[in-house]
């Protein structure tokens, strides 16, 4: 669609012109002292913002600071109690060491005792069969003895009766 032309308008007069760029200029700065007011109390929000972001952050620094100062402290305790234990650690690994050593003496000893008791049941199984023998010996002799014994007591009897 073409564009229609606007019908010639009689040219304004300056003074009417004049009141109207006034009053445009004085809705303008009126917008603007609005504009002003609201971009001020931005301005105030932006800095107590601001101002509670850093009391914020300082607080914070501060309770950091504080925790880091305790944590610190545990921390050093805590290194002084490892260091402690660690060197008692060693004390007891040496010690177990040195027990563990002793103990596989230990070991070999009773070892060659248990040969050694070994070797002397042999023989104390073997003396208890030399003993058995001679108890049976022993016997045989008491036997004897007794029949001896016996054939005497005749022998004085019948000697007695003789005399």
């Amino acid at each position: 669609m073409p564009r229609q032309k606007r019908p010639a308008e009689p040219p304004p007069d300056p003074n009417d012109r004049f009141l109207l760029i006034m009053d445009r200029f004085q809705l303008l700065t009126e917008k603007i002292d609005g504009h002003g007011l609201l971009l001020e109390e931005m301005r105030a929000q932006n800095r107590a913002t601001i101002e509670f972001a850093h009391e914020t952050r300082e607080s914070l620094e501060r309770r950091m600071d504080e925790g880091f100062q305790r944590t610190d402290g545990r921390i050093d305790v805590l290194e002084i109690a490892v260091r402690e234990h660690s060197g008692r650690l060693q004390q007891v690994e040496r010690t177990v060491g040195a027990l563990d050593h002793r103990l596989e003496n230990v070991e070999v000893k009773v070892g060659a005792l248990d040969h050694r008791l070994q070797n002397v049941e042999i023989k104390v199984g073997e003396l208890d069969h030399h003993l058995q023998n001679v108890e049976v010996k022993i016997d045989a002799v008491d036997a004897k003895i007794d029949r001896l014994d016996g054939k005497l007591d005749a022998r004085v009897t019948a000697l007695e009766r003789r005399h």
